[in-house]
């Protein structure tokens, strides 16, 4: 159990979610969306290239 002076949200009873946590649950989805972004921009690549036919 974490003192509740370093929990940042209470997400249920006994588990805390503190800053350090926070900050990686942050960066985690920051890296998903990033790569679902650079996955459609090369997929739109890959298209757009092969309709123009270069």
């Amino acid at each position: 159990m974490v003192p509740s002076s370093f929990a940042v949200a209470h997400v249920g009873p006994g588990s805390e979610l503190t800053a350090l946590g926070y900050v990686f649950l942050v960066l985690l989805h920051l890296l998903a969306f990033g790569g679902v972004a650079l996955l459609l921009s090369w997929l739109l690549g890959v298209l757009g290239a092969g309709r123009t036919g270069t």
